[in-house]
């Protein structure tokens, strides 16, 4: 039974600096859509959920413009190496409009139109964000959330103060404005004071801004925000109490990697125990 946490996911979560238009991450993206379109297709008979279109050059196949837009939609999802593009600073609303732009059948020069236009992108980013809400109004009975006392329970049975936890990680998310949040929190959950929301708003994002402090650890799970905290300052007060060797610390442009603060509360612990058995060693 799949269950979604109040934490929020902060895998993912991390904002780069928007790329600007003569960044050459948009003439690679370009570049790559062209030659995702201009190959052709068949489709796989090992796809998993329904039908799915692989390139092909041995055989016939269909033209990318000759398959219908969800197809052409999760053609260019698993063509299109999208993360690498995140990474150089192409939002997700942004690459949302470059898709749109290309279902539409809009020539090559005419894909990039609207990723600059501020009030185009600020209308994606309440698209999406009412969508992620809706998804979470329409999920099935099976589908439970978190609520505030830890049960897990459908989308229907959770408390208002829970759905807003949602809502509002959502909201954050999208990055959308105070405004769209505020209507939709109000259209799902009632009447909220305008102020209560705005606080609760304020205080996502700083959870946010605090988690991003934190290098991706690799785990594929969302980690607790209280759970990082914790295992830094138990670290840190590790090597207080033991003079550790400051090398034991890696630092990425002020940022400390989970994974090495493990490592150094395990290297620590080994340390200490090495201790112990040397003073156990004494005493017989």
């Amino acid at each position: 039974m799949p269950c979604v946490d109040r934490e929020g996911r902060h895998r993912g979560l991390r904002r780069t600096v928007m790329a600007k238009p003569d960044h050459p991450a948009w003439a690679e993206l370009v570049t790559e859509i062209e030659s995702v379109v201009s190959l052709s297709y068949v489709e796989d008979p090992d796809a998993p959920w329904g039908p799915s279109y692989t390139p092909t050059e041995e055989e016939p196949g269909f033209s990318f413009a000759s398959l219908n837009r969800g197809d052409r939609q999760n053609v260019l999802a698993d063509m299109v190496s999208w993360g690498n593009y995140e990474s150089q600073g192409i939002s997700h609303a942004q690459q949302r409009i470059v898709i749109a732009n290309v279902l539409d059948g809009k020539l090559q020069e005419r894909w990039l139109e609207g990723v600059f236009d501020e009030a185009v992108l600020e209308n994606d980013k309440i698209a999406s964000f009412k969508v992620m809400v809706q998804d979470m109004e329409n999920s099935p009975g099976n589908h439970v959330f978190e609520e505030m006392d830890g049960d897990r329970l459908p989308w229907d049975d959770l408390s208002a103060a829970a759905k807003l936890q949602y809502i509002v990680r959502d909201a954050v998310i999208s990055d959308v404005r105070f405004e769209s949040f505020a209507h939709v929190a109000k259209d799902t959950i009632g009447d909220v004071g305008e102020a209560a929301l705005l606080v609760v708003l304020e205080g996502q994002k700083e959870l946010h801004a605090i988690a991003e402090l934190f290098l991706d650890d690799g785990r594929t799970e969302s980690t607790p925000l209280v759970e990082q905290v914790k295992e830094m300052l138990d670290y840190v007060s590790a090597l207080e109490m033991a003079g550790a060797d400051k090398s034991m610390v890696k630092a990425d442009e002020g940022k400390i990697s989970l994974r090495d603060l493990r490592h150094g509360s395990r290297e620590q612990e080994r340390r200490e125990e090495d201790h112990r058995s040397k003073l156990r060693d004494i005493e017989r």
